[in-house]
């Protein structure tokens, strides 16, 4: 008898069309930004980009889509940037190529861990 882990399957899903919107860049902190989209239901919270030290010289600025269920979809789900203008250009090529591939394996709805975080407009 072999044991195994169960999966943890994503909790929701949301409909890709409620996600098409612009991505609006929330400030939270010093160097930390929440990325959102208005949908029907509020601002979804769906990623991040933190600023850090890379070094006495450098800073980066490191991007990641939050929450999404998608293995093996092939998708960067977070890198970094030199620049906060890159790190959201990034960010954007990735969450549209999310949407995709939603679209085409999921029905139009993008596999989520848990449920968004909400923010007020």
């Amino acid at each position: 008898m072999s044991l195994s882990t169960p999966r943890k399957q994503p909790l929701h899903a949301i409909p890709v069309a409620d996600l098409r919107g612009p991505l609006l860049l929330l400030r939270r902190g010093a160097g930390d930004h929440a990325v959102v989209v208005d949908t029907p239901g509020g601002r979804e919270v769906v990623g991040r980009i933190l600023q850090v030290a890379r070094g006495a010289q450098r800073v980066a600025f490191l991007w990641s889509l939050t929450g999404p269920a998608a293995p093996g979809a092939g998708i960067l789900l977070s890198n970094d940037a030199d620049t906060l203008k890159q790190a959201m250009a990034a960010f954007r090529v990735a969450f549209d190529a999310l949407l995709t591939w939603a679209d085409a394996e999921h029905g139009g709805r993008l596999p989520w861990h848990r449920p968004a975080p909400r923010i007020a407009p």
